[in-house]
């Protein structure tokens, strides 16, 4: 216990560079498991707490108050995926010491409402505040926060912090804020920048570790925690900059269909792919796109516990999916359990499912003329195409196609009193719409009336039926005055029935059933003639007695039944078995009844052959009673010979199945597969080796080659063996390879001179350069200086100015360098005795301050 917690403390409280080094870069992550309040279990889990009070669930996979959105829901089936086969989802980590600790397929977690909620609080919260990637809330949170989120605030610092601004630290711990949220007991939380929903989660999950050991730490913390059996609850959520992921070891996992999504959000080619989680396989699955269905394979895990995906190309625009799944019982489970989600759509979820058509294991015939269950409307050609009912004061709306035969209209009423829409909604007048003509009888006085409602204005009625009543104006205009006229004798409609006057001599005046005289709306007067049944003792007629004898207006109908309806004891013409109980189903009439498969006759199967190797054909029944039917059972099993390759055998088990690149498994004529094993480059990053590659990631027969270089070329960053500088620009000059390189003046060291002597006293010998880098070598600098004392006497030089000079010598030929009487006088003389100009060297030597010592010459000695 104490190290764990330790482990926590010390994952939030990380040195302040590094944690900027974190919040500097997008992809960061950050996990966080257990709580310090309550008890760990041994795996480093939370013992659970109570089930948290939260938003009961409606329908599952239903978007609730938007939550989840398409990138939660893919994200969370992500995280299944990798449960129900952890060791396959770990092969492409290349640095998880500790992934051999999660042998076996986890259960799958569910999503829950409340966890989703508080995920994606935290995630807003987290991009508000700006104050970095944090498990602690960036503030003190409000204290019902959890009631407040979504509906009265969206999660940012002004409405979800204590005085509606985050400090950066100090905030409500991470557990806090969940419990919050109604997540308690055994919880965990990963959190992580936003991207593409499969890159996120393969950051937490192939986060690099050298630790081996089978325990949550700072270092595996984030995959420990997607593959914790411990959970079973989930809540993802995605907003502004981060994403967070809740788990919780609460409640038990009720759904078949935990997670199901589509990937990528948009686009045309689309993977599919849901979790299924039973203890009963599936034994079929599918993805309705559209009203077609397309089968889904197992791609991780088990037909019990496993991920299912299929692969779907639909055009561009709107299209409506959900999941299907039947089991070995034959019932169905659907993801969403009503509706559908879409693709390329407005909104990610709509009410409206489309029918399932072809591919589906419940397809409605669209085009059968038939108004089958979940259809508006067949064959296509009568659905509508237009929604329009040309009233101003409807808002017209189209769902479904007529390619799945289910297009309905909703015209919605105007109910809005406003002016420009060509529309006067019921309620509305020409005071409050200029839609609205004036109009008598709408309960508002307008110009030009004096009254209104109708029933406000004077009748002009004055009670007595026998006299003429005129009006100035009328109620439909709602202006009447009133004048009266007494009436006296039967006549033309006045408004009176004269005493004595009857309807049919008067037509003001009222029929009177029993007075014996029939009159019009009478059938019979006075009442004991008219009829009381009219029962005709025919099954196919419908009898009707209208009216009664007290008004004098009863009569009898017969109508002939022309319906098809059980129970009433006729088969009408044109009904059958099918349509009417009351009709004996019968072989030939056309129709297909209750224990028939085809009718008529000729339409009835004769051969089964579907030309489907993969398949057992049979024929059961006969033409003759209507019932022949084939049945083509799957092949199933791996066996050679049979010229079928059932689904899940390959060129390894079956040698009717042809290799397959992409399939996971190593066939003949293969080098790699899945194709993302494939080598995606055979550059070895050896100059002195010539990369080839054949094959190719399509058909995983990638392989690589690698031929030594063995010639002598400049340019291709190579030095072979054998080669030099001199031989091959790419070598590097060595010293010590016997051969003499440029910038080198010897080779091998050991011819280098080491010391320069050429036994001549006229030349300064000088060792220049390094032996040991074969550059040593000898320069003679030629004395120019007279000087006594050095053995050598330069040219130019004579015995006065320098001793080492004899007779004859030095000063160059037939120069005795003095007069002869053995003193010196200074005098050079030229060989015929004549007196020479006097050197200036001493004078020049002197005045350059280089007498004295022996100066050395840039000139060498030949």
């Amino acid at each position: 216990m104490r190290s764990l917690l330790e482990s926590v403390a010390l994952h939030r409280s990380v040195p302040s560079g590094y944690l900027s080094r974190m919040l500097r870069t997008s992809m960061a992550i950050a996990a966080v498991a257990c709580v310090g309040s309550v008890a760990c279990s041994e795996d480093g889990s939370l013992e659970d707490g109570a089930e948290p009070v939260g938003v009961a669930h409606q329908p599952y996979g239903e978007p609730q108050n938007g939550f989840p959105s398409w990138y939660e829901r893919m994200i969370h089936v992500m995280v299944n995926r990798a449960r129900s086969d952890p060791q396959a989802d770990l092969a492409g980590c290349s640095n998880c010491a500790e992934s051999a600790c999660y042998s076996g397929p986890r259960n799958p977690v569910e999503w829950y409402y409340d966890h989703a909620r508080g995920a994606r609080f935290h995630a807003t919260n987290l991009t508000s505040a700006q104050c970095g990637m944090l498990h602690d809330s960036p503030c003190q949170l409000v204290a019902n926060i959890g009631s407040l989120y979504p509906g009265t605030c969206d999660g940012t610092e002004g409405c979800a912090c204590q005085g509606g601004n985050a400090a950066c630290s100090g905030g409500t711990t991470w557990s806090t804020r969940l419990s919050a949220f109604g997540v308690t007991g055994t919880i965990a939380e990963n959190i992580a920048g936003m991207g593409d929903p499969k890159t996120i989660f393969y950051q937490w999950l192939w986060e690099p570790t050298s630790n081996t050991a089978c325990s949550w730490t700072v270092q595996n913390g984030h995959r420990y925690n997607i593959l914790n059996n411990a959970y079973r609850r989930l809540g993802v959520g995605g907003a502004g900059n981060y994403t967070v992921q809740d788990f919780s070891g609460q409640g038990t996992l009720t759904q078949k269909i935990p997670a199901a999504a589509h990937y990528p959000q948009t686009g045309t080619n689309l993977e599919m792919r849901l979790n299924w989680y039973s203890t009963t396989a599936a034994s079929a699955a599918y993805v309705n796109v559209d009203g077609t269905c397309t089968p889904l394979s197992v791609e991780r895990g088990s037909a019990t516990n496993g991920t299912y995906l299929g692969n779907v190309s639909v055009p561009s625009g709107c299209h409506a999916y959900y999941f299907i799944v039947v089991d070995a019982s034959g019932a169905n489970t659907t993801y969403p359990t009503t509706g559908s989600f879409g693709v390329g759509c407005p909104a990610d979820w709509s009410n409206v499912r489309p029918a399932e058509g072809s591919g589906c294991p419940n397809a409605v015939p669209c085009g059968n003329g038939v108004l089958d269950p979940g259809e508006t409307c067949d064959p296509p050609s009568s659905c509508p195409s237009s929604c329009s009912d040309g009233n101003a004061c409807t808002t017209d709306a189209m769902s479904g196609s007529a390619s799945t035969c289910n297009v309905s209209c909703t015209h919605t009423p105007v109910t809005t009193c406003m002016g420009g829409n060509a529309c006067c909604p019921a309620g509305c007048n020409a005071n409050n719409d200029s839609d609205c003509s004036v109009s008598c009888g709408n309960g508002v006085v307008e110009a030009g009336e004096t009254c209104d409602p109708a029933s406000s204005c004077p009748t002009c009625n004055d009670g007595n039926a026998c006299t003429t009543d005129s009006t100035t104006g009328s109620s439909a205009t709602c202006n009447v005055a009133c004048g009266y006229q007494p009436i006296v004798a039967c006549g033309p409609s006045e408004g009176c029935c004269p005493a004595g006057c009857n309807a049919n001599g008067d037509p003001d005046c009222s029929v009177s059933c029993g007075n014996g005289v029939v009159e019009a709306g009478e059938t019979c007067d006075p009442p004991g003639t008219c009829p009381a049944t009219c029962n005709d003792g025919n099954a196919c007629t419908i009898d009707v007695l209208t009216g009664n004898a007290s008004t004098c207006n009863a009569a009898c109908g017969h109508t002939v039944v022309a319906s098809c309806a059980d129970g009433d004891g006729c088969c009408p013409a044109g009904c059958d078995a099918t349509s009417d109980a009351d009709c004996s189903a019968m072989c030939g009439n056309g129709t297909v009844e209750a224990g028939e498969s085809c009718d008529p006759p000729g339409t009835c199967p004769t051969d089964c052959d579907d030309s489907n190797a993969c398949t057992i054909d049979a024929l059961t029944g006969s033409s003759a009673n209507c019932n022949a039917s084939c049945t083509q059972t799957a092949i199933v099993t791996c066996a050679d010979g049979d010229g079928c390759c059932p689904a899940g055998c390959d060129a390894t088990t079956d040698g009717d199945c042809s290799e397959t690149c992409g399939n996971g498994t190593v066939e003949r004529g293969e080098t790699c597969d899945p194709q993302e094993t494939c080598p995606t480059t055979c550059d070895d990053n050896d100059a002195c080796t010539q990369d080839t590659e054949t094959g190719s990631v399509e058909n995983c027969n990638v392989a690589c080659g690698h031929t030594q270089v063995v010639s002598c070329e400049a340019g291709d960053g190579c030095c072979p063996a054998g080669c030099t500088e001199a031989s091959d620009a790419d070598c590097a000059v060595v010293c010590g390879n016997r051969t003499i390189d440029p910038g080198e003046t010897c080779d091998p060291p050991e011819s280098c001179p080491t010391a320069c002597d050429d036994g001549d006293a006229c030349t300064n010998d000088v060792l220049t350069g390094d032996p040991a880098a074969c550059t040593s070598e000898c320069k003679a600098l030629v004395v120019a200086l007279c000087e006594a004392g050095d053995g050598c006497c330069p040219e130019g030089c004579t015995a006065q100015v320098d001793a080492d000079c004899g007779q004859g010598s030095g000063g160059g030929e037939g120069d005795t360098g003095d007069s002869g009487d053995g003193s010196d006088d200074g005098c050079l003389c030229t060989s015929a005795g004549a007196p020479a100009r006097p050197s200036l060297w001493p004078a020049l030597l002197l005045a350059a301050g280089f007498f004295g010592f022996r100066r050395r010459t840039a000139r060498q000695r030949p």
